[in-house]
């Protein structure tokens, strides 16, 4: 089986009559789950129009956990419960901080190990620095014990706070999950209510734990292969991909961030004609108030989608903003040597050497697991992680070969494009349109 990347305001418009899909996909978009989405730009609605937020599963576990987390803060009172917290999120910090690294350096496979990996590092400071804040706290409260400081303001002061500590880190988890590993519970975050009004009120979380975040919620990829992945010969991978035509090809590779889904969705795009792009449906499918961030210089500009294919795993970004002529496009052969640019893990651009194995004629799935689908697409070497979904695959000479969209999960190393040809019917229906789909009205690709 394939993995999708991973690795987020809403409107309440339709789709335009003409179908966001293309020809051949029978299924009008499937109904979302109530989701919520971040007020980072233009605070949306809560919940769309007509629909009522309920009480599931996760919001009754969280309910738990916060009236646990009082009790245990009340009988340990403020200032224990400041320092055992302190030093827990202190912990936390320092192992987002190593567990990518870390991760990498075991070179852990994308999906679910790696999401179990990173988790299990940051439990590890955690718990840390959860024991050296006790360490710190259980004297001091002793002697305020002592002086007589302590009194029932303190002890329900820690209940508060404790309780706060717990909602946080429910919000955080949550949302981490929001887009998988595993899809049954990414499901029932987003339709979870307390996370959902969390989201949309809460600014997203501190850089350092972005990287976690993305990696603990890489969602599995669309199936390439119906059946059993192939596994191909190991090629020769170029010595030095960052070539002076990659660099320059790769100024115009845009990140994509989307709001949905329980947070905030990132991807990669590149440009195929003046002032559009193209990017995965799954980057996009359930999100609104999408927004590209150029790499190179920090410019932020806004973009609506025009195209959604659920089949294909195509979505074409209308960006007036964004001047570039299309990129250049060339044909690739087994052996072709190149790079993958994109935008892992939502971070900072980066480029990684990357060879054609093949190309293939797929019978694989759409981006939701279901409907049966043909692709024409590139078997590759290189390493390709979560949110490098739509990004280029690029030949030494900085011509697009293909657009990156899986990974594969029992073959390491190996990674799937979409040809040029493949995508060449979306491209051209999309560069045509001006008018906004509205991309929420999909569900969620996990």
């Amino acid at each position: 089986m394939s993995r999708r990347f991973l690795p987020s305001e809403r409107t309440t418009q339709k789709p335009s009559p003409v179908t966001p899909k293309r020809a051949t996909t029978n299924a009008p978009p499937r109904p979302k789950l109530a989701q919520i989405h971040s007020p980072a730009r233009n605070t949306p609605p809560l919940w769309p129009p007509g629909t009522v937020p309920g009480i599931n599963l996760v919001d009754i576990v969280i309910a738990i956990a916060v009236l646990l987390g009082a009790l245990h803060g009340y009988r340990r009172g403020l200032w224990l419960s400041v320092a055992q917290y302190a030093g827990l999120v202190i912990g936390v910090v320092m192992g987002a901080a190593l567990a990518p690294a870390g991760i990498r350096k075991l070179s852990v496979p994308p999906g679910s190990a790696a999401a179990l990996a990173a988790i299990l590092i940051m439990l590890a400071g955690g718990s840390l620095g959860y024991t050296f804040g006790s360490l710190i706290g259980g004297p001091l409260r002793k002697r305020l014990i002592r002086a007589g400081r302590p009194g029932s303001a303190e002890l329900a002061l820690g209940a508060l706070f404790s309780a706060l500590m717990m909602l946080l880190t429910a919000w955080f988890l949550g949302v981490s999950f929001s887009r998988g590993p595993n899809p049954g519970v990414a499901r029932l975050v987003q339709s979870s209510s307390v996370i959902g009004t969390m989201t949309s009120v809460l600014p997203p979380p501190p850089g350092v734990l972005t990287g976690v975040q993305q990696t603990i919620s890489a969602a599995p990829f669309p199936t390439a292969f119906s059946v059993a992945e192939p596994g191909v010969a190991k090629l020769e991978l170029p010595a030095n991909a960052d070539t002076p035509a990659v660099r320059t090809a790769a100024r115009s590779v845009w990140r994509v961030e989307g709001h949905g889904c329980g947070g905030i969705v990132t991807g990669s795009s590149y440009p195929v004609a003046r002032g559009y792009l193209i990017t995965n449906a799954h980057v996009v499918a359930g999100t609104s108030g999408t927004t590209l961030v150029q790499g190179s210089s920090g410019l932020t500009v806004s973009a609506s989608v025009v195209l959604v294919d659920t089949s294909r795993d195509v979505a074409i970004l209308r960006a007036p903003a964004v001047s570039a002529a299309g990129l250049e496009t060339g044909s690739a052969q087994p052996g072709t040597q190149g790079a993958v640019v994109g935008y892992p893990g939502g971070g900072a651009e980066d480029v990684e050497p990357a060879v054609v194995n093949q190309q293939q004629t797929a019978d694989g799935r759409d981006i939701y697991g279901q409907g049966a689908v043909r692709r024409n697409i590139l078997i590759l070497q290189s390493l390709v992680r979560p949110g490098n979904s739509g990004g280029p695959l690029l030949d030494l000479n900085g011509r697009v070969l293909g657009v990156v969209f899986a990974a594969s999960s029992s073959h390491p190393g190996q990674a799937y494009a979409l040809t040029n040809e493949e995508v060449a019917d979306d491209v051209r229906l999309g560069t045509s349109r001006a008018s906004r789909v509205d991309a929420s009205v999909y569900d969620c690709a996990v």
